[in-house]
């Protein structure tokens, strides 16, 4: 894995939107089996699983679905900066 995959994976869902406006359902949440929710956490989690890395069992079996969650596993980690790099995680 590479952060300019990551960017890449990311930078071809620019299009994506949620289908009907403002419902929260997207193919991410889809994937994730949590469709209708923030997706946020939940996009970053697709994002890493697509480029190979994935994040593993945070909060739940395909990575994410929180803010919360992932800070605090990033913070478990000691994997949090002030300063990010283009491909970084950022909550």
């Amino acid at each position: 894995m590479s952060r300019q995959t990551i960017i890449d994976v990311e930078a071809s869902q620019v299009e994506t939107k949620e289908s009907p406006a403002g419902s929260n359902c997207t193919k991410y949440g889809d994937w994730f089996g949590l469709n209708g929710q923030k997706w946020c956490a939940i996009f970053v989690s697709w994002v890493y699983t697509k480029a190979l890395h994935q994040l593993g069992y945070i909060d739940m079996p395909k990575g994410y679905a929180g803010y919360q969650a992932g800070y605090e596993h990033r913070k478990k980690l000691e994997l949090l900066t002030e300063n990010p790099q283009m491909g970084d995680i950022v909550l």
